[in-house]
């Protein structure tokens, strides 16, 4: 499963037709689409979770997550649910 969020950034924009040069830094809403990949570790009630952020139009960064899991139910679903607690 994947849920989207609009998250304001700090964008920093290189321009390649002008020897790299950058931009100043700017504040910028995006929309995001976070989708949990896949479970890596679970020990008791310690689990951790790959997951890809990609920002509409752009490409897929990915990350780890650490969650608390409850014992019961999926922990998929609970790591979801955390790490999107965690960037709203």
């Amino acid at each position: 499963m994947a849920f989207t969020l609009v998250k304001s950034v700090t964008v920093l924009k290189q321009c390649p037709s002008l020897c790299n040069a950058t931009l100043a830094p700017e504040q910028e809403d995006i929309t995001i689409t976070v989708s949990v990949i896949s479970l890596e570790s679970l020990s008791g009630t310690f689990g951790t979770v790959n997951y890809s952020i990609t920002p509409e139009g752009g490409t897929a960064g990915h990350g780890m997550f650490d969650f608390t899991y409850s014992g019961t139910g999926n922990p998929i679903d609970e790591a979801e649910a955390a790490l999107k607690a965690s960037l709203s």
